[in-house]
């Protein structure tokens, strides 16, 4: 309760410190004047040019805003979608990404499964070349658990 009694206190002081300056402030105002309605035009006065500067400034900001703003609201230009896919680079990524799959799995010690593998499952293709890309992932799957070894060239006609 004393507590509260301390804050209450302290939030009055400080009203009445900010009352009692305000007050002090209009009589340097009015100071210096004949009568008490001259002193109160004075006071008038600087309340108008106070407000002027400060309705300047609103202004200024509410006619500049929309200026410096247009600049952002521009359109900007959309790429172009990338060309189409051949048959040739559907195969050949379906076939690297069968390749890193089967790394992984060896890396980390996991059976063999390519339909395990998310790219298997949702081919990175447009949907007519998932059948191309899922063939080529396997055949990139068992290239490297078993590779084939590299032939001889064949002996020279007449050996």
């Amino acid at each position: 309760m004393s507590a509260l009694r301390v804050v209450n206190s302290r939030r009055r002081g400080n009203f009445c410190a900010g009352v009692s300056a305000a007050k002090r402030l209009s009589s340097n105002v009015t100071e210096g004047f004949d009568t008490m309605e001259s002193g109160k035009k004075a006071l008038l006065q600087l309340r108008a040019r106070v407000q002027t500067k400060l309705l300047a400034k609103a202004l200024a900001g509410c006619v500049l805003a929309p200026i410096v703003l247009v600049g952002c609201a521009q359109p900007r230009p959309v790429p172009p979608p990338p060309p189409p896919l051949t048959l040739a680079q559907v195969r050949q990524m379906g076939f690297h990404d069968g390749m890193e799959a089967a790394r992984q799995d060896v890396a980390h010690g996991r059976p063999p499964m390519p339909r395990r593998h998310p790219r298997f499952r949702n081919p990175p293709v447009p949907p007519e070349a998932v059948v191309d890309y899922r063939r080529a992932f396997r055949n990139g799957y068992r290239h490297f658990l078993h590779p084939v070894p590299p032939q001889a060239p064949p002996p020279p006609p007449g050996a």
